[in-house]
């Protein structure tokens, strides 16, 4: 974290004001820190204690919570809690994780096993969050963890004890480091009672930050949309019924000198027939007259040979 000494000073003197009069819960079951560490996570440790008690009168052990159906945790816990459907099948998921491991509800397979493994364990196999995950290894198994949330992290920086820019790594990192190990416990329940006492604020900036982040998604989406459209070929249009003057003057121009065509083709054809019938009918003609020419010749001929014969 950016400055750290100088918001470590801010967070021991906070640590300080609000230690005075606060007490770690007594919980002995590990089973039940596992399902107290994610109903706390995010949520006002004032509500807490009603869902827990809510749970533990309608169900009769941790095994009939296991097997219960999601909606109806929801049921139990009251819709309004916060992430409830989200915890609701996160504490189903991970009492059934454990039990397909022990076949028990039971943590005792951890008990001989170092803390950073017990960690891991809890991360990638049985799903525990992050709060959550530090939450049962700093009360059930005495490990040095710092269980830290959105809801600590954003009460903090309203309250300026730590960097602006700061995320989740770097919060729960920078705690682990300046807390002693004998007072993590003390440190974490100070830090929870300010994070009650600015609940209200933090979930006013969520809510505000929540509908500036749904109104600049419907700006990209209308932003796509304008996009899409404006990409999108324009269809063609009837052209009788959007034709421009331009156009219409051009098609007629075509139309006319289409019949123009049609008209000069006709003509053609019927002089080119009027000389193929007058061609024919000189031909007849002069048929005619040579047949003619050649009937005096062949009678001019006999003629004269008759008048031979008589003078012999």
């Amino acid at each position: 974290m950016k400055n750290s000494e100088y918001y470590a000073k801010k967070i021991k003197q906070l640590v300080k004001e609000k230690s005075a009069d606060v007490s770690a819960p007594q919980v002995d079951d590990k089973i039940e820190l596992i399902i107290r560490g994610i109903l706390e996570e995010n949520v006002d440790p004032r509500k807490v204690p009603a869902a827990l008690s809510a749970i533990e009168k309608e169900y009769v052990d941790y095994n009939e919570l296991r097997v219960s159906p999601v909606r109806d945790i929801v049921d139990v816990v009251g819709e309004k809690y916060p992430e409830i459907r989200s915890k609701a099948q996160n504490i189903v998921n991970t009492l059934q994780a454990i039990f397909d491991r022990a076949n028990n509800l039971s943590l005792d397979f951890l008990n001989n096993k170092p803390k950073r493994e017990i960690r891991k364990i809890f991360r990638e196999k049985l799903g525990l969050g992050r709060y959550a995950e530090s939450f049962v290894t700093l009360y059930g198994f005495d490990g040095h963890a710092m269980p830290v949330d959105n809801l600590l992290l954003d009460a903090l920086k309203l309250g300026e004890y730590i960097h602006p820019s700061s995320d989740l790594d770097d919060l729960q990192g920078f705690l682990e480091r300046i807390t002693p190990h004998a007072d993590a416990i003390t440190y974490h329940q100070a830090l929870r009672k300010y994070a009650s006492e600015m609940a209200r604020k933090v979930y006013r900036l969520w809510e505000k930050q929540r509908k500036e982040m749904e109104a600049a998604e419907r700006e990209q989406k209308a932003a796509a949309q304008e996009e899409k459209t404006e990409e999108k070929p324009q269809a063609a249009e009837p052209t009788a019924v959007h034709e421009s003057e331009e156009e219409k003057t051009s098609k007629k121009k075509s139309k006319g000198r289409a019949k123009g065509t049609k008209k000069s083709s006709g003509a053609k054809k019927t002089e080119s027939g009027k000389r193929k019938k007058s061609s024919s009918t000189e031909v007849k003609v002069s048929s005619t007259r040579s047949t003619k020419k050649t009937s005096r010749i062949k009678a001019s001929k006999a003629k004269s040979d008759s008048s031979n014969h008589s003078k012999q």
